[in-house]
């Protein structure tokens, strides 16, 4: 008897007169939280370079967001040579704990760093360096240690409050002014000043400081800052003019009692300098930063529309007394169909402007984020800027010393056509100069997978906020092949502007992606795009100018309607309050109009179930009300009219009391929901429940034992529910319930997903997982922000698998077939069989139970002349 065999996790064929043997998948199959060792995407990687200055010796400094320069270990600044080499002699050690947005070389070699996020990788304030307190303002040494010596962030104080010489109540630093002599002038959003035991001078949001670090009394603003509104005032850019005065921008329409527009100038003595007229000024939540041209005008940038009533497109000039320039015009920076923002400027030797930012046009021409203007204003057609000269964002200039070469740091993975990430060295010509070769860039901070979605052909769509992947620029949108690689034949090269929250698929096959991207390949689109199957942009699928903003959760109806959700006021020009239904190729349904929708302090939509034959999409967030009706944070609606639904009872009672994060529809009209939530209906409920078809708690479902932080994903395999977000426990962010809620302790995530790599983390303080997805074959994709599982190396995407269960034999014994196999100890599985490979054809046969080491036998005596017979072994 010729006999063949071959194992599988899964299934085995047995043809004992053919030899042959057959391998599918088993929908019953169930991780157990194995990670499975043959999928590695790879390192997805982020990062940002915020601030950059050249010292005299031609060596570059860089500061932002990342965690390595070149795999080198720098925590948010790093010292590179001419060639992009990172300079091991200048080492910060621990670096910073948050983002780093401002850095100025001293004369002294000595360098002034401020903390801060800009840009699409965010970022925040910074309170230690090199594991020493700061607030968000230190002084490093020209090796990168820190000098002890100067620490003027603990004198200063968000209110009078003052003990043992420090603040009670730190306030804030926003940015700081070096003055020629070394004095230090800082803004912010601060009351007073520490200036002795228990006694502080006030000091409204603008202070000097001497060299030393030392209180400088003699600088005297009177009252400063101050502000009629309920708004606190604060002030967050400021610049100085060769004369010594500065300059500063901020929230406040009062200086030292007169009347000003958010903009005022001071004198070398910190007095109000009322030769300074900037008229009526401008929205300052427009305003991104100010610059001092050579002869003392100014350059305020942003996302301007108009200064003191004269209109300008995302930047102006003012004279030196403070008057719009009526000889600088520049056309419109445009992000796609959006307004641009002007993020940075800098000034050559022959006066033209370098200007970055998050733009992609100018005038109507592709510029990717860099252009240079003429003195005027005017666009330099000479510099060769294009589309994907920079596919991101730009955010600093330092010029090269020895030429007028510029580095150029931003959030970007390439320039022109090169990798480079975030860093990159232009000629005077735009293009770029390959001497200056960084290997792999700033990188390793806070990437993060928000969105997971399998093909019908086990391929993998990963979204979220990255810039690469495995070393090739991938911008927040890849798809892997089963094996973690990159699918080279997938059409999204560059991919989305911004971060990709959540998709979908259409029945066709289709993907709907939605996110904060406002274009995809350098093709216009607002926030929602959709893909063919093999990843090229669908043009017949035309959603306008899209949302005003961001679009955080995605369904689609049995016709392929599509439900979106998140933060915008309008679609395509039409107002819709944050919920919106679009017709199958992307225009609006406009009998679908929720009035003023989800609102509240912050009234985004986070999640949507998709509708059902008989009721309408169940939608999940922030909001409190809808259409003026107290719902809190959930809600169902009709389907066709966006009506609320009072037949769901959840929003008569105070439903729940914190966000809804995730939402999944069960097959009989039941509502798994996820948060950070701990009540429901004002009766205890943290984290995950079920509720009923008509909205009410679903007491057959107690979740034991909870999460201890917030569930931000869900997914339901052969009757459970797997849950996942910002936890540590139980199951270390992935957890899994049976129906009735009980913990299914079978999942065993070991000790889970860590971030010990990824500098981001000392911002969001601690790893998560943010979306969940399974496969056809039943193994579970982890997506997040993470740089291990169970202490393998995992970057923000993961594939859990079962490694243990498995056939491990077929043979005939006295006239019928023997199958062993292994599993977890004590643990019952299901045995199928099939005399087909029909998935509908396989039927229980037995049950067999493991021993304490995992082995376990069946022996089938339905099989006794070996006809073709398929197995699997399942979960039950």
């Amino acid at each position: 008897m010729d006999m063949s065999l071959r194992i599988s996790a899964k299934i085995v064929a047995v043809n004992w007169t053919a030899a042959a043997l057959v391998l599918c998948s088993a929908s019953a199959f169930e991780t157990n939280g194995d990670l499975d060792l043959g999928f590695d995407a790879g390192k997805l990687t982020n990062g940002q370079v915020q601030a950059a200055v050249v010292q005299p010796d031609k060596k570059l400094v860089i500061a932002g967001g990342f965690g390595k320069v070149n795999n080198v270990m720098r925590i948010n600044i790093a010292r590179l040579d001419t060639t992009g080499a990172v300079d091991l002699t200048f080492n910060a050690l621990a670096g910073t704990d948050g983002t780093i947005s401002q850095l100025i070389l001293q004369t002294d070699g000595k360098f002034l760093i401020v903390g801060g996020g800009t840009g699409a990788a965010g970022g925040g304030p910074f309170n230690t360096v090199n594991g020493v307190a700061r607030n968000n303002i230190a002084r490093l040494n020209g090796d990168g240690s820190l000098d002890a010596s100067f620490d003027p962030g603990r004198l200063i104080c968000a209110d009078t409050a003052v003990a043992g010489g420090v603040a009670v109540n730190p306030g804030s630093v926003a940015q700081i002014v070096l003055q020629t002599d070394g004095k230090i002038v800082v803004v912010g959003q601060f009351a007073a000043i520490a200036t002795g035991a228990s006694t502080s001078t006030l000091r409204s949001c603008v202070a000097r400081f001497n060299a030393d670090g030392t209180f400088d009394a003699s600088y005297n603003p009177g009252s400063g800052m101050t502000s009629v509104t309920a708004i606190p005032p604060s002030t967050s850019y400021a610049v100085r003019q060769s004369s010594g005065k500065i300059i500063i921008a901020g929230s406040f329409d009062h200086f030292d009692g007169t009347a000003v527009p958010g903009f005022v100038r001071l004198t070398t003595t910190g007095a109000y300098d009322a030769t300074f007229n900037p008229g009526t000024g401008t929205d300052i939540s427009t305003v991104s930063g100010l610059f001092a041209q050579t002869d003392d005008t100014i350059i305020v940038f942003g996302a301007l529309n108009a200064f003191d009533g004269t209109l300008c497109h995302e930047m102006t000039r003012l004279l030196v007394d403070g008057a719009v320039d009526p000889n600088f015009k520049t056309d419109a920076f445009k992000n796609y169909d959006y307004q641009g923002i002007v993020e940075a400027v800098a000034q050559q030797p022959d006066g033209k402007l370098l200007v970055g930012g998050t733009f992609y046009s100018l005038n109507g021409s592709g510029v990717g984020a860099l252009a240079r203007l003429k003195t005027d204003g005017t666009r330099d057609t000479t510099f060769d800027a294009t589309g994907t000269k920079a596919a991101g964002e730009v955010l600093c200039f330092a010029k090269r010393p020895t030429d007028d070469e510029y580095y150029i740091g931003g959030y970007f993975s390439a320039y022109g056509g090169d990798p480079r990430n975030n860093i990159a060295l232009a000629k005077t010509d735009g293009t770029i100069d390959t001497a200056f070769l960084p290997s792999t860039g700033a990188t390793d901070f806070n990437p993060e997978v928000f969105a997971v979605l399998t093909q019908p052909d086990g391929k993998i769509l990963v979204g979220g906020l990255f810039s690469s992947v495995n070393g090739q620029p991938r911008y927040n949108l890849v798809r892997l092949l089963p094996s973690g690689a990159i699918d080279p034949g997938f059409g999204i090269t560059f991919g989305m502007s911004r971060s990709v929250r959540a998709m979908t698929m259409q029945s066709t096959g289709k993907i709907i992606v939605v996110g904060s991207f406002f274009g995809v390949d350098g093709t216009p689109r607002g926030h929602i795009a959709r893909l063919n199957a093999d990843g090229t942009l669908d043009l017949t699928f035309n959603p306008g100018v899209g949302t005003d903003s961001i679009i955080y959760a995605v369904a689609v109806d049995a016709s392929d309607n599509i439900y979106i959700g998140g933060a915008f006021a309008t679609y395509d020009g039409t107002t819709r309050h944050n919920l919106a239904k679009l017709q199958p190729n992307g225009p609006l349904v406009a009998t679908f109009d929720p009035g003023t929708g989800p609102a509240g302090n912050v009234p985004d939509v986070r999640a949507i179930a998709p509708p059902t034959a008989t009721a309408g999409p169940v939608v999940g967030g922030f909001f409190t009300t809808y259409a003026g009706v107290t719902v809190n944070r959930i809600v169902r609606v009709d389907s066709s009219t966006a009506a609320r639904d009072a037949a769901f009872t959840a929003a008569t009672g105070t439903a729940f009391n914190s966000t809804v994060r995730a939402l999944s529809l069960k097959s009989d009209g039941k509502y798994y929901v996820a948060g950070s939530f701990s009540a429901f209906n004002a009766t205890s409920h943290p984290r995950v429940v079920r509720l009923n078809s008509d909205g009410s708690i679903d007491a057959g479902f107690i979740p034991s034992p909870t999460p201890n932080g917030t569930a931000r994903a869900l997914v339901q395999q052969n009757g459970k529910i797997d849950v996942a977000g910002s936890f540590t426990a139980p199951g270390n962010h992935v957890i899994r319930y049976q129906s009735t809620g009980s913990q299914d302790t079978s999942l065993n995530t070991g000790s889970g997903i860590a971030g010990a790599d990824l500098a981001g983390l000392a911002v969001i303080a601690i790893p998560e997982v943010a979306s969940l997805a399974l496969q056809p074959d039943g193994k579970l994709l982890v997506g997040g922000i993470f740089s291990s599982y169970n202490g393998a190396t995992r970057y923000c995407i993961a594939r859990l698998t079962n490694n243990r269960l498995r056939i491990t034999g077929i043979f005939p014994v006295s006239g019928h077939i023997r199958i062993t196999g292994l599993g977890d100890p004590l643990t019952t599985y299901d045995l199928q069989g099939s005399p087909d490979l029909n998935p509908n054809d396989f039927l229980t046969i037995g049950t067999p139970a493991t021993d304490s080491n995992g082995n376990w036998i069946f022996d089938d005596f339905n099989s006794p002349s070996y006809p073709l017979h398929f197995y699997r072994a399942a979960f039950q």
